[in-house]
């Protein structure tokens, strides 16, 4: 293994090594041939500006995590979460999350008023990727209440296929995911035929992130500051844009506890304790207390912290 000019080491000489699974579109797909996908464009971004070549290996998705902990490649990605039963091993760590999604169903268009919620789905067919969090999701959620939960690694051209001649019923995934091929397949007139239903969270909040080889902690820090200058980039072209509209300057601030603050929203939001039908007023109150009490977490207690109910709650 070599150092580049940034201070960290890959496991090849000049080269990111990347780990995916390439039937997660718009995360990671082929197209004529070559791998692409938001989750690759970033990562392949990020390795021009560190001044390295990127060569990517296709993997299942069961296991994706695992293979930067055993030296496979640098970084693994594909829409993954973190949960307490992916095993990364002692050798990789879990960047910061980069994107909040949301469970779904991709269903028939034509079947938008009759399958609505979890009830609906008594008898029928779901399919979802083996090991996913639409794996997960689809025992807790729709097997109990009659459905037919089918772990299945097709491509999702195959699946869509199979959802519109009738054999399924139903494909779970995220809703970034699903609202991609929802877009891609019309009719001759343009129109949809695939629709999404069901949008809902799971207990915690669904943060993607990617998975980081970490024998050389510097690795890490290094992508996770580079997500903070696409944030500050992102910033400053919606100033550009606000000022072109009003013809009024923009103050635009970045930096990484800016940053960390603004992945760690949706749990601000999502605590326990926490009852979205509460009053206006009632529940402001209340976010700004616990944000508070965020900023005096530190560590990795910081997120078990900012969930747990306020005091006299």
């Amino acid at each position: 293994m070599t150092q580049n000019e940034v201070s960290f080491t890959t496991i090849t000489e000049g080269v990111l090594t990347i780990c995916t699974y390439t039937e997660f579109a718009p995360f990671a797909y082929e197209d004529s041939g070559q791998i692409v996908g938001t989750d690759i464009s970033l990562l392949r971004d990020f390795a021009t500006e560190m001044q390295l070549e990127v060569h990517l290996k296709k993997n299942s998705f069961a296991g994706l995590w695992e293979t930067p902990g055993r030296g496979e490649c640098d970084i693994s990605a594909a829409g993954m979460m973190e949960y307490d039963d992916r095993h990364i091993g002692e050798n990789a760590v879990w960047s910061d999350p980069y994107m909040v999604v949301t469970r779904s169903l991709l269903i028939r268009r034509s079947d938008v008023d009759i399958l609505k919620g979890p009830e609906d789905f008594r008898g029928r067919k779901i399919v979802v990727t083996p090991s996913s969090s639409a794996d997960i999701d689809g025992k807790i959620r729709y097997e109990p209440a009659g459905a037919n939960i089918i772990p299945f690694v097709p491509s999702q051209d195959e699946i869509v296929s199979q959802l519109l001649s009738g054999e399924i019923d139903a494909f779970g995934e995220g809703d970034v995911s699903n609202e991609y091929l929802a877009a891609k397949y019309v009719d001759e007139n343009g129109e949809m035929v695939l629709a999404l239903t069901d949008l809902h969270s799971m207990n915690s909040p669904e943060l993607l992130r990617f998975c980081v080889r970490s024998v050389d902690a510097n690795l890490p820090y290094a992508l996770n500051d580079y997500g903070t200058g696409l944030l500050g980039a992102y910033a400053v072209a919606l100033a550009l844009h606000e000022k072109n509209r009003t013809g009024q300057g923009q103050s635009v601030d970045s930096g990484l506890a800016l940053t960390a603050g603004l992945l760690q929203s949706p749990y601000f939001v999502d605590y326990q304790g926490f009852h979205r039908a509460e009053p206006e007023v009632g529940r402001q109150h209340r976010r700004d207390v616990d944000t508070a009490a965020c900023h005096r977490a530190r560590g990795a207690s910081l997120q078990a912290d900012i969930r747990q109910p306020l005091r006299g709650e």
